[in-house]
């Protein structure tokens, strides 16, 4: 004869816990943030490759966007390394706020 569930134990299996659902949201923060970060350099690398896009731009021009690029991969590291250093950073407990 099979066991009957309570309804109060159904819910309590059917809903992930607190920190799980919290570490899950940071896993795929994180993952998103390494995209991200990773599309910028291959912009960045593409404008310094003296290809289609820097010629099209002009050397000047580009190597100037590239730079700016720069401090957004460098703002998208930082970001990362605040998630994974164990601490919470500021911007995630904002968005955990919400």
């Amino acid at each position: 004869m099979a066991k009957k569930t309570s309804k109060r134990a159904a819910r309590r299996v059917a809903k992930p816990a607190p920190a799980l659902a919290r570490q899950r949201a940071r896993s795929a923060l994180l993952l998103w943030l390494a995209e991200q970060r990773a599309t910028f350099v291959a912009v960045a690398d593409s404008l310094r490759g003296h290809g289609a896009l820097s010629e099209l731009l002009g050397t000047a021009d580009a190597e100037a966007i590239a730079g700016e690029i720069d401090a957004v991969t460098d703002g998208l590291q930082y970001a990362l390394d605040s998630c994974t250093s164990g601490e919470t950073p500021p911007f995630l407990r904002e968005l955990e706020r919400h």
